[in-house]
């Protein structure tokens, strides 16, 4: 791909993010370097565009009530697509200077925060993810891991 501001990098990750895209085989959440962080990265095929590298990355935090978590599609390096579900520190849209403190999209190449103020599963903003981002998803689901932690009795 392109350096981030190329037109012709722009119009591959628009033609990307268009086409039907694949994810197979199992979700296994890992420990992340943070260790109250779990992640799934998968690698994403997509028949349209053999020639590039896609990838799924899933985030969780194990012990945040409400639990915070991420989807993430790279084309490459490149984050292209991502829900920010809620995050721990607001995202300021560059050409607004607003504020989003809660759970939001983006998409490349502006990545400006698009409010989405549902209470979904896990599993259910992973669906909406697929659906926005045409991504088929053919693998065995597992939520991440969520242990809040426990209030010490007196």
């Amino acid at each position: 791909m392109q350096s981030l501001g190329d037109r012709d990098a722009e119009d591959e990750v628009n033609r990307y993010l268009a086409a039907i895209k694949r994810v197979e085989g199992s979700c296994v959440w890992k420990k992340k370097q943070h260790q109250d962080y779990r992640e799934v990265v998968k690698f994403v095929t997509c028949s349209e565009m053999p020639e590039v590298n896609g990838e799924l990355r899933m985030t969780a935090h194990i012990s945040r009530i409400p639990q915070k978590m991420s989807f993430s599609l790279l084309l490459g390096s490149v984050r292209v697509f991502n829900l920010d579900v809620n995050p721990a520190t607001f995202h300021i849209n560059s050409k607004t200077l607003e504020l989003i403190y809660e759970t939001h999209w983006q998409r490349y190449p502006t990545n400006e925060a698009t409010s989405d103020p549902r209470e979904l599963t896990h599993q259910q903003w992973l669906i909406e993810f697929c659906k926005r981002s045409n991504l088929v998803l053919n693998m065995v689901y597992r939520a991440p891991p969520h242990e809040p932690p426990q209030l010490s009795l007196l």
